[in-house]
C-alpha cells in the first residue's frame, strides 16, 4: 500500500498518524508541490493524501477499517458539521 505525501501537509500527517496508530505499514511516495503528476496518475486529481484510489483524508480513515478489517478509529471532538468516526 502506498501513501502519496506532500511535505508539511497536515492532512497527510493525520492520515500517516492514523495508519501508524493502527499498525498499518505503507510505502511513502513523496510528491513535489510543483510536480503532482504521480498523484494525478493514481487518483486523477492533484490533491494529497492518496492511498491507492482514495484521495480525501477523511475518506481514507473511513475506508481503511472496512477494507483492512481493522477496528474503526475513535470518534474525535470536532464541530458537529464535521463529525466523523476517525
Amino acid at each position: 500500500m502506498r501513501l502519496y505525501r506532500l511535505h508539511r501537509s497536515t492532512n497527510v500527517e493525520r492520515v500517516a498518524l492514523a495508519l501508524a496508530y493502527k499498525g498499518v505499514e505503507v510505502e511513502s511516495v513523496w510528491v513535489e508541490p510543483d510536480d503532482r503528476e504521480p498523484v494525478e496518475q493514481v487518483s486523477g486529481q492533484p490533491l494529497v493524501p492518496v492511498i491507492e484510489e482514495v484521495a480525501v483524508s477523511v475518506a481514507v480513515m473511513v475506508w481503511l477499517p472496512a477494507v483492512l478489517s481493522v477496528a474503526p478509529f475513535k470518534k474525535v471532538c470536532v464541530p458537529a458539521s464535521m463529525a466523523v468516526n476517525v
